[in-house]
């Protein structure tokens, strides 16, 4: 049975949008914005609002740019997790179970790089670029993770994976082997491609940090888990591996 937000979402979806729309067209501020209460809607409407938030961010980010985006920064599981969405409660279940520790911190939803090193200064790990990438026929499927301050250029990601013509995967195929939308995929999300179609690419530049900023399946919060647990005891646990690729990124 749904909720009352949950029938509230449809409308909820037009009204903020109508809000924002209005603020963009007088160049107004925008108004304030329940970023969680928005991840909340509907998957799709809430997919289709933050394409349209990422669209216009220069405009609607002024709101959260002129204030410190960190909310919480605690160790562990959050106290109001029952109040989470569900892709993120797997997460910390799952970790749990793994006996992987992290460090969380919870903030403004996170859109462009503009807050990356805001958020990576208050975990202590660098919150990074995810890419979800394909081939031209979009039959083979990559999770990228690169710097999010370096260039990607897809030829010379393309020579070192021997695919040709890689392109950013249809939002289609995101939704079926990690069940995420555009803007805020992780790696974190493979445990959700049980047939193995996605294959995760590493930037060796990554691993000059002993420890890793990843969303926790959504983007108002962050997790700083150790590489080596990442590696060593989460991808086994889900079945999968990764390649370790070199980008320059300069032109």
């Amino acid at each position: 049975m749904k909720t009352n937000e949950e029938r509230m979402a449809p409308k909820k979806f037009w009204s903020v949008r109508m809000s924002l729309m209005m603020s963009i067209k007088r160049k107004k501020e925008p108004p304030k914005l329940d970023y969680i209460a928005l991840l909340r809607m509907e998957k799709g409407e809430s997919g289709l609002l933050f394409g349209f938030i990422g669209k216009h961010k220069n405009i609607i980010g002024r709101e959260y740019r002129s204030h410190s985006m960190i909310k919480k920064i605690e160790k562990g599981i959050p106290s109001d997790i029952n109040d989470r969405v569900k892709e993120e409660q797997m997460v910390y279940h799952l970790l749990s179970d793994l006996g992987i520790s992290f460090l969380r911190a919870d903030h403004d939803a996170l859109f462009s790089r503009d807050g990356y090193e805001e958020i990576s200064k208050a975990i202590g790990a660098k919150v990074c670029k995810n890419l979800f990438l394909a081939n031209r026929q979009q039959t083979e499927f990559y999770l990228l993770r690169m710097p999010g301050d370096k260039k990607f250029k897809t030829k010379e990601l393309s020579n070192q994976i021997h695919s040709a013509r890689l392109s950013f995967g249809n939002q289609e195929a995101l939704e079926k082997y990690l069940h995420a939308e555009k803007g805020y995929c992780s790696i974190l999300d493979l445990r959700n491609d049980t047939e193995n179609k996605v294959k995760l690419l590493v930037d060796k530049d990554l691993f000059e940090d002993d420890s890793v900023g990843v969303h926790p399946c959504i983007n108002t919060s962050s997790l700083a888990l150790k590489w080596k647990e990442l590696l060593e005891v989460f991808l086994p646990s889900i079945h999968h591996t990764y390649q370790v690729v070199t980008l320059v990124g300069e032109d």
